[in-house]
């Protein structure tokens, strides 16, 4: 297994377990099985044509965006999504700004969404 996809795979199990420390499937003797599932996704991401590098700073981004973070939980689903997350983190409106990533003032120039919002 390629080191780069075991040190993503641990640093999501260590974004799962500091959002919920009592997550069933990273409990100790649980961890290690999970890691490695989840490294083989991420390794089979980077066969599919993915830089280590890009593999990296989309997971980053993924992390700290108010909807991703809870919702990428494991290799399998950063390599199922990632396409989409490639393409929200290129959003010219804000949304998708890895330094901005969400606006808690759901601020958005976006006709179509702000006029689903309250």
């Amino acid at each position: 297994m390629p080191p780069e996809a075991i040190r993503i795979a641990e640093r999501i199990a260590t974004h799962v377990l500091e959002r919920d420390p009592a997550t069933k499937w990273l409990q100790p003797s649980r961890k290690e099985k999970a890691v490695a599932f989840w490294a083989d996704s991420i390794r089979l991401l980077n066969k599919d044509g993915r830089s280590w590098p890009e593999i990296e700073r989309v997971w980053q981004w993924a992390s700290r965006h108010s909807f991703w973070a809870g919702n990428i939980l494991s290799g399998g689903k950063l390599r199922e999504q990632f396409e989409m997350l490639v393409q929200q983190m290129a959003r010219p409106n804000g949304r998708g700004n890895p330094h901005n990533p969400s606006p808690a003032t759901g601020a958005n120039d976006d006709p179509v969404l702000n006029r689903v919002r309250p």
